[in-house]
C-alpha cells in the first residue's frame, strides 16, 4: 500500500509594525532688547548722564518630536500536507429498522478528509445495486449527517438492505465504506 497525501492551502496573514521617531528641528530667534542707564557723575550739578542701549539677540532651538506608525500586512501562502488517508469512520444508520412511511433515513459518519460529495448505494443481500443516490455538498473532517428521503425508499419491500458508502475529496479521489445493514419494516 502506498501512502497518498494531499496538499492544504492556507493563507497567514502577517501584521509587522513599525515604529518610527522623528525630531523635527524648529528654531525660533527671539530679541531681547535691554536698556542700560548708565548716571556719569563727577559730583557736579552740570553732569549729564550717559545712556547706553545694548541689543541682545537670543537664539532658541526647539526640538518638536513626530511620531509616525506604520502597519503592513504581509500575507503567505503554506502548503500544509494531509497525512491524512480518506476514510470513512463510524457509520451509523438510524432508524434501523426503517419505515419508509414515518420519513427520512438519517447517516451519521466521520471523514478524515473534506469532501465535495457523498454516494449511498442500496444492496440486496444477493448483492445487486437497486439504488444509487448522491449528495452533493460541503463534508467537513469529523463528524457529518446525511438524510435520504422517504420517496426514494417508498418501494423497497421489507426485508434486509445493505448500505454502501463512497467519499469523493476535493482532489476527486474517492473511498467505499464497507456495507451496513438496513432492515426495512412497514
Amino acid at each position: 500500500i502506498t501512502p497518498t497525501y494531499t496538499w492544504t492551502r492556507t493563507v497567514t496573514m502577517t501584521l509587522t509594525s513599525t515604529f518610527t521617531r522623528t525630531n523635527t528641528p524648529l528654531d525660533s530667534v527671539t530679541f531681547t532688547r535691554t536698556l542700560t542707564l548708565t548716571w556719569t557723575s563727577t559730583m557736579t550739578p552740570s553732569a549729564t548722564p550717559t545712556i547706553t542701549i545694548t541689543n541682545t539677540r537670543t537664539s532658541t532651538a526647539t526640538l518638536l518630536p513626530t511620531q509616525t506608525f506604520t502597519i503592513t500586512p504581509t500575507a503567505t501562502a503554506t502548503l500544509i500536507p494531509d497525512k491524512e488517508v480518506l476514510k470513512i469512520e463510524n457509520v451509523v444508520i438510524y432508524s434501523n429498522p426503517y419505515n419508509p412511511g414515518s420519513g427520512k433515513l438519517k447517516i451519521q459518519f466521520d471523514l478524515t478528509q473534506r469532501c465535495k460529495l457523498i454516494k449511498l448505494r442500496i444492496f440486496t443481500t444477493g448483492f445487486r445495486l437497486i439504488k444509487q443516490i448522491t449528495q452533493p455538498g460541503n463534508y467537513y473532517v469529523g463528524e457529518n449527517n446525511i438524510e435520504i428521503d422517504s420517496i426514494y425508499l417508498q418501494d423497497l419491500a421489507n426485508g434486509v438492505y445493505y448500505i454502501q458508502l463512497e467519499a469523493i475529496n476535493m482532489t476527486g479521489e474517492s473511498i467505499k465504506r464497507k456495507p451496513s445493514s438496513l432492515v426495512i419494516l412497514r
